[in-house]
């Protein structure tokens, strides 16, 4: 499942700065970083021993093209005014660590196999992050990382690493809905901090293939319009955007979902090799009762 990357140039030395010309001061540069380099529109900021300087410039190049990608999705008046820093910040297998935007909209990217590649399969959706929190507009939670995630899908459908390395989201979640131990998304909707993180299979799996259901069925415009409207995002912002609640919504989406997973013709293989070979092998399927409690 792994893809390789070519690493043809050594290590660059400490503080070794490569640069383009940027358009506007970044946010600010944690210290601690070896390796920097500069685009356009981004400053990289590497972890010893994490980038070489091909490496580097390889993610620059995917990285300008993103940025274009989700400032043609999101708008013009909705990109960024200065650089965004990135952080290529080391393994993520067993430390819990995930890749995430902060306060600042700064980028903090890890890895779960050697190769380097693993980082900028994360960055995309990352920066769809990015462009929301440094133009003004809130977290939102279950929905903000739900339309990330679709948009993402959208221009990267094979990505290998996190959050579902290389595996559909229709795979995961449709095996948990069979073997009864998916967690009901209105729980996931209502409690995102709480089970977001803690009960990853299910919320990452489960989102990204209702999303997908949304953007597939409503067009991907329909998601941004969504996500930007000022009725919100709550029960009454499905009707609003979707003419459809919640509820309904979500009832259409597990019919599709239980389709879409009978059509698999190897399901119960590739799920066996999802929750023993990938990274997932790492995190954990919560149970209700005991990680969670069923009521929303």
């Amino acid at each position: 499942m792994n893809r390789s990357v070519k690493r043809v140039a050594a290590v660059l030395g400490p503080v070794a700065v490569f640069s383009a010309t940027p358009f506007v001061a970044q946010t600010p540069e944690p210290a601690g970083y070896a390796h920097r380099y500069e685009t356009e529109h981004f400053v990289f900021l590497a972890r010893e021993g994490e980038a070489t300087r091909s490496e580097l410039q390889w993610a620059g190049g995917r990285a300008e093209g993103w940025f274009e990608n989700v400032r043609g999705v999101l708008g013009e008046d909705r990109t960024p005014s200065a650089q965004l820093v990135v952080l290529i910040d080391g393994s993520g297998v067993g430390s819990g660590a995930v890749p995430h935007v902060d306060g600042q909209g700064r980028l903090f990217l890890y890895r779960y196999t050697d190769d380097f590649q693993d980082y900028l399969d994360s960055l995309l959706h990352e920066l769809v992050h990015a462009f929301r929190r440094t133009t003004g507009y809130p977290y939102l939670g279950f929905v903000e990382e739900g339309v990330a995630a679709a948009i993402d899908e959208a221009f990267l459908p094979d990505k290998m690493s996190f959050p579902l390395y290389g595996f559909s989201a229709d795979l995961v979640a449709g095996h948990l809905f069979k073997v009864d131990r998916a967690i009901p998304l209105g729980v996931l909707r209502t409690r995102h901090r709480a089970l977001n993180l803690r009960c990853q299979i299910q919320s990452y799996s489960e989102r990204v293939s209702f999303f997908g259901h949304l953007r597939d069925t409503f067009g991907l415009a329909a998601l941004i319009d969504f996500i930007y409207d000022p009725a919100g995002v709550d029960s009454a912002g499905y009707e609003h955007a979707f003419g459809r609640s919640f509820s309904d919504l979500v009832g259409d989406w597990e019919v599709a979902l239980s389709q879409r997973h009978r059509a698999i013709p190897d399901a119960d293989a590739q799920w066996a090799a999802y929750i023993g070979e990938s990274p997932a092998k790492y995190q954990n399927i919560c149970k209700p009762g005991k990680d969670y409690s069923v009521a929303e």
